[in-house]
């Protein structure tokens, strides 16, 4: 995390570090996972979508989540309501676009 996303924060309710308008053009393509981009949605929104995507994921799938900054709090909220379930990658850190993997691991026999 950068001192200006640590320090400026969004002023979101997330406690994200950073809501950047800008960076909202293409993102390199880094994997042939299908990709949920949430640059353009409003802040408030962005939890919930990627969440729902989540929960619609199979076992042993994965989406690639593209957002405007590093999505912290949202991976521990995914860690937290998921438990492990998910294997986070990241693909690229910034500086305008930051892009993880999301894998939903398989259950175990």
């Amino acid at each position: 995390m950068s001192h200006d996303e640590a320090t400026q924060g969004c002023g979101g309710s997330c406690g994200c570090g950073g809501d950047a308008a800008g960076g909202a053009g293409d993102a390199p393509l880094l994997s042939i996972d299908p990709r949920l981009d949430v640059r353009a949605l409003p802040h408030g929104e962005r939890h919930g979508r990627v969440l729902d995507a989540l929960d619609a994921l199979p076992e042993d799938c994965a989406l690639v989540l593209v957002a405007p900054h590093a999505p912290r709090p949202l991976l521990a909220e995914i860690d937290r309501r998921y438990a492990g379930r998910f294997a986070a990658e990241w693909l690229q850190s910034g500086p305008d676009t930051w892009q993880i993997r999301l894998h939903r691991t398989p259950v175990p026999a």
